[in-house]
């Protein structure tokens, strides 16, 4: 979605400071949500939780090498990552729209 620098300036008229907030917030995360949201991103993250949930499998069921139990810590370590961004992102914004 594209805004025109006319439709900024207006939403930073009405919005005052909790726009420029709101705009800090979006800009700062952008990119990354840009990454998630796309074609590659989503196919990405989808091959994770597969990577993640076949290998906890292997350790649950006590038939994982030690390569593959280190996989999984490296997997569960991204997605980890990958959530905290998220939560940050949201955090953000809530308190944005509380303030």
């Amino acid at each position: 979605m594209e805004v025109s620098q006319e439709q900024v300036i207006k939403f930073l008229r009405e919005k005052g400071k909790r726009g420029a907030q709101t705009l800090s917030v979006l800009g700062k995360y952008a990119p990354f949500m840009a990454a998630i949201q796309s074609e590659i991103g989503v196919e990405l993250l989808r091959d994770l939780n597969t990577m993640h949930d076949e290998l906890l499998d292997k350790i649950s069921s006590l038939t994982a090498t030690e390569s593959e139990r280190a996989e999984y810590k490296a997997v569960k370590g991204l997605i980890l990552r990958f959530c905290d961004k998220l939560n940050k992102y949201e955090n953000e914004l809530n308190k944005i729209k509380e303030g």
